[in-house]
């Protein structure tokens, strides 16, 4: 409830400032953790992991709280994405630790997909396009990846029906452009899919160097399209639709 003598504008001002000052902690948050994974500290990556995320979440939720319920998908994303963060830091101690982190980002992708379509009543419609896209993509996947890994092929199956939805976070965007009666605007569509790109980027890397072949500096690769793609969503399912870009 908004305190009396407070107006509902001054009240959206004050936590779009706040926004705006936990998105710009998310910059400078993302510039520290980079620089620890660039010199392959590893108590200084561990340390700051999940601090750009935090922030990114901070910011979505002020604006969730001043202009509209329905970045409550969004929000989830994100929050779900912290804890898959937290969870791969454990990735190579056990395959418990790398299957909870694909569930958890495997739930924020299914978040991101809902925040696809919040505002949109009749975008339902596209959901059974979905329902046919995202199992026969897991399923065409899921054999190739058998053959191409070289180690833990046990967790084959949940990786292919992960980057089926990863896949499908870009599949959803793309059926966008074509809506003529979409109430989002085109810079929040193609905003949205270059995120989804760079998700996908982010995640072959990360698949490419835990089941194929490691390389220098992996975690550097992976993490600058992954803090790219995570912004570039919070942009497309958040900041545009409240400056109404």
């Amino acid at each position: 409830m908004i305190p009396p003598g407070i107006t509902i504008e001054a009240a959206q001002l004050t936590l779009f400032v706040l926004a705006m000052i936990a998105l710009g902690l998310f910059f400078l948050a993302s510039l520290v953790h980079l620089y620890f994974v660039y010199r392959e500290s590893e108590s200084g990556r561990r340390l700051t992991k999940i601090a750009p995320l935090l922030f990114l979440s901070f910011s979505a939720l002020f604006l969730m709280a001043g202009y509209s319920i329905l970045f409550l998908p969004a929000v989830l994303g994100f929050l779900l994405s912290i804890a898959g963060d937290f969870l791969f830091l454990y990735k190579r101690q056990g395959n418990v630790f790398l299957l909870l982190g694909i569930l958890a980002f495997f739930l924020a992708h299914v978040a991101f997909i809902v925040a696809i379509g919040a505002f949109f009543p009749d975008y339902a419609s596209f959901f059974p396009w979905g329902l046919l896209y995202l199992p026969l993509t897991a399923l065409f996947i899921a054999y190739p990846m058998y053959l191409f890994t070289r180690k833990n092929r046990t967790i084959t199956v949940a990786g292919s029906i992960y980057f089926a939805f990863v896949t499908g976070l870009f599949f959803f965007f793309f059926l966008r452009l074509f809506d003529s009666k979409t109430p989002f605007s085109l810079a929040e569509t193609v905003t949205g899919l270059l995120g989804a790109i760079l998700f996908a980027l982010s995640d072959g890397l990360n698949a490419y160097t835990l089941f194929r072949k490691d390389i220098k500096r992996r975690d550097f690769y992976i993490m600058v399209p992954y803090l790219l793609a995570q912004f570039l969503l919070y942009l497309s399912f958040v900041l545009l639709p409240v400056l109404g870009l």
